[in-house]
């Protein structure tokens, strides 16, 4: 066998086996990658807390993260302006609350729309000395219907608030040759002064329908006092004086309302013995019905100015009574002054009949009836 040639170190060569580069490419690679996602990850770290800045999502506000948009921003006061306050005029007194202080206290005075009754042939005005039946002043009655036995019958009109039917009415009366009776708001006759001249111009007799139409009975005496002056003063200034009747609204009234309405000058606090019902509007043949054939002698009708159905069946109303054998008058010619306590009074020089009429609130008719002197109607 051959001997095996022994060599040393230095001189034994290494050679590199093909898959060691192929390694060591292998391991740069992982290297380059590793180093890539460790710098993500550390971007994404700083990201979190706010290290680094970052760009807004299109359509988003650049000045708000996107951390902030997940919760709405709360809702801020509005702006606060400034408001100037004017300070109001004070307010009129209302109607309901009236005041009870500066008015006039004198009575109404019996004014004669209606042109004096003819004295009968031969009476001579009463001579000083001369003793006179007048009724007691500040007295009050109330009446359901006038005198009977005269074939007589009072047409009486209402006004509250509507009004347009009122020219329609006062035509119907003048043409049928019929004077009535009035009882007018007094709020009424201040918003339709004309329409209130146009009442007395008829020939008509106008009485107290209070101011606001409230209910009297709850009123105080001082606020009722200013009802019933308010209206005496409303019709004052548009037709002079006042009749002496008074109708409270509603028909409501007590003993008090009574007797304060005599004391202001109204001695006749006046009802009705047939309501018409014009104010509910029924149907004109309803309210011929109930007025042209139900009104008795010496009865009072009740209606309204602010009703159409009234005028329209009025003429009907009219010709049916006087077929009846009924006329109608105004208030004052059925009146029964007989009802009041009779008070002797001495007559001094100067005074007449129509002084003393005036003097004691009663109309001129009433009073030559009351001393037995009969007026012919």
């Amino acid at each position: 066998m051959a001997a095996r040639k022994k060599t040393t170190g230095k001189s034994q060569k290494r050679t590199i086996s093909w898959w060691q580069p192929l390694l060591l490419g292998s391991l740069a690679v992982l290297l380059v990658i590793g180093g890539f996602l460790w710098g993500t990850r550390a971007t994404d770290r700083a990201i979190s807390f706010g290290g680094l800045p970052t760009v807004p999502p299109p359509g988003t506000n650049p000045t708000v993260a996107p951390t902030e948009l997940a919760t709405p921003p709360p809702a801020t006061a509005p702006p606060v302006t400034e408001i100037v306050t004017i300070a109001p005029t004070a307010p009129p007194t209302p109607e309901t609350n009236p005041p009870t202080t500066a008015l006039p206290s004198t009575p109404p005075i019996y004014d004669p729309i209606f042109p004096p009754p003819t004295l009968p042939p031969g009476l001579a005005q009463p001579s000083p000395g001369a003793r006179v039946l007048v009724p007691s002043l500040g007295e009050g009655v109330v009446i359901y219907q006038g005198k009977t036995g005269l074939n007589q019958v009072a047409l009486t009109f209402d006004s509250g608030w509507l009004f347009e039917p009122t020219a329609a009415l006062l035509q119907v009366l003048a043409e049928y040759h019929v004077q009535a009776t009035f009882f007018t708001r007094g709020g009424w006759v201040d918003a339709q002064p004309e329409l209130t001249r146009m009442i007395k111009e008829g020939g008509h007799e106008i009485g107290n329908h209070s101011y606001t139409h409230e209910s009297q009975p709850s009123l105080s005496d001082e606020d009722m006092r200013w009802e019933l002056r308010r209206t005496r003063d409303a019709l004052g200034q548009v037709v002079g004086e006042t009749q002496s009747y008074y109708r409270p609204p509603y028909g409501e009234y007590n003993d008090r309302d009574v007797a304060l309405a005599g004391e202001e000058g109204y001695r006749f606090t006046v009802m009705w013995s047939v309501d018409s019902i014009d104010w509910m509007e029924p149907g004109e043949e309803v309210i011929l019905q109930r007025v042209g054939y139900n009104l008795q002698d010496g009865g009072i009708a009740l209606m309204h100015v602010g009703v159409w159905q009234t005028p329209n069946i009025l003429p009907q109303v009219i010709t049916t009574l006087r077929e009846r054998g009924l006329e109608p008058v105004p208030l004052s010619h059925i009146l029964d002054w007989s009802l009041f306590t009779p008070v002797e009074i001495v007559v001094v020089p100067g005074d007449t009949w129509e002084s003393i009429a005036r003097a004691y609130n009663i109309d001129l008719r009433g009073l030559l009836e009351l001393n037995g002197i009969l007026v012919a109607r």
